[in-house]
C-alpha cells in the first residue's frame, strides 16, 4: 500500500510540474515557437520519460507504444502525461513555422491517449475531448 501511495504522489507531482510547463509554454500573449520552449520541453521529456521530440516524431506510430511502455517502461499514468505534454506542444507548434511538427504529435498524441483509454479502467472527459480535437483536425496516420 505504501508503495502505491508513494508512485501516484510522485505522478501527482509530474502531473503538476508538467502542467506549469504547460502553462508557461502555451502563454497565449506568445506567439509563434521558441528555442526556449523547445528546449524546457525536451528537458522535461529527457529526464522524466527518457525521450525527445524529435525521437517521438520519428518514431514509427506502430513502434511508439511498444518503445514507452517495454524499452522506456512507462505505465499507462506516465504515458497519460506524456501525451498531456505532447498535446500541448503540438498545439504550440500548430500555430508556428512547423505545422507538420505539430501535425506528427498529434498523430502520436492520439495514439497514446488512445492506448491510454484502451488500458485504464476508468473513463476521462479530458482525454476524450483531446481525441476528438485531434480527430476533428482530419489528419490522417500514414
Amino acid at each position: 500500500m505504501f508503495r502505491k501511495d508513494f508512485l501516484e504522489k510522485q505522478l501527482e507531482t509530474l502531473g503538476l510540474a508538467i502542467s506549469e510547463l504547460i502553462g508557461d509554454f502555451l502563454n497565449p500573449n506568445q506567439e509563434g515557437t521558441s528555442g526556449k520552449e523547445t528546449k524546457e520541453v525536451n528537458e522535461v521529456l529527457e529526464r522524466e520519460f527518457g525521450i525527445d521530440l524529435e525521437e517521438i516524431r520519428t518514431l514509427e506510430p506502430e513502434k511508439l507504444i511498444g518503445h514507452l511502455a517495454n524499452t522506456k517502461k512507462l505505465k499507462t499514468g506516465k504515458i497519460n502525461l506524456l501525451a498531456d505534454l505532447l498535446f500541448a506542444t503540438a498545439q504550440f507548434y500548430e500555430n508556428s513555422e512547423k505545422p507538420g511538427f505539430a501535425k506528427d504529435l498529434y498523430l502520436k498524441t492520439q495514439l497514446l491517449y488512445e492506448y491510454v483509454d484502451k488500458e485504464e479502467k476508468t473513463f476521462s472527459e479530458a482525454r476524450q475531448q483531446k481525441i476528438n480535437t485531434i480527430k476533428d483536425k482530419n489528419y490522417e496516420s500514414e
